[in-house]
């Protein structure tokens, strides 16, 4: 993304930052608050997270309806810094043209292979597809959400911030890496042998592994019911 110089710029990406993580703000009030595109803030919210992930915000001891503590924000550096301006070698790529190559490729793969994800399990499903909820990733943009409207099928994106828009999701690849994947990739492992790994343990996960919260039914068993 390209930055303008000067700390004021700096200091108002932080106050962006502010509204959008402590005062809970929607994406849509922080930009036209500041008079940017949502993107351009989603981007500061990605470079905020960067610069303070060596802070852990969430405790898992404290209750969660009291949130992230004061002190834990305190810490956080809020100003979103503009990139170095000093001139690079002639024989270098700019980190700027490199992240340009990446986003572009990027936008134009993720959203197909996304699209094509939904419509083959609609397919597979047998039953249209009335809505989808994604979270606010590249390869859920424009593309992928104008070409599923022009399907009849909406679509709602998770809220900033917001964990629980998505918790059934997040629970599940939680699930997944204790019980199959792990946490880390191995680099020793092909990604032939990973794949063959999950499309066995979703297949395990869907129709023979039973679930407290259903009953100690299979979600086959419950789509069944439906």
């Amino acid at each position: 993304m390209s930055y303008s110089t000067g700390k004021h710029i700096e200091k108002s990406r932080g106050k962006a930052m502010k509204m959008l993580v402590i005062e809970k703000k929607p994406v849509g009030v922080v930009a036209d608050r500041f008079g940017v595109n949502r993107t351009t803030i989603w981007r500061w919210y990605q470079k905020w997270l960067v610069q303070n992930n060596h802070i852990e915000l969430e405790n898992p001891v404290r209750r969660k309806y009291l949130g992230v503590s004061a002190y834990k924000y305190k810490l956080c550096k809020w100003d979103i810094h503009s990139l170095s301006a000093a001139p690079k070698s002639p024989h270098t790529l700019s980190e700027d043209l490199v992240q340009l190559v990446l986003d572009v490729r990027d936008q134009l793969i993720k959203p197909i292979n996304s699209l094509n994800t939904i419509l083959e399990a609609e397919q597979y499903f047998g039953f249209k597809f009335k809505m989808v909820q994604s979270d606010n990733g590249l390869e859920f943009s424009n593309y992928f959400s104008d070409r599923l409207e022009k399907r009849g099928i909406k679509i709602r994106h998770t809220r900033l911030g917001r964990p629980n828009d998505n918790a059934h999701i997040e629970r599940f690849n939680r699930t997944l890496q204790e019980e199959c994947t792990g946490n880390y990739y191995l680099e020793s492992e092909s990604l032939k042998k990973m794949d063959d790994k999950i499309l066995s343990y979703i297949d395990f996960y869907n129709y023979h592994r039973v679930h407290l919260s259903i009953s100690y039914r299979t979600p086959s068993q419950m789509l069944q019911r439906l």
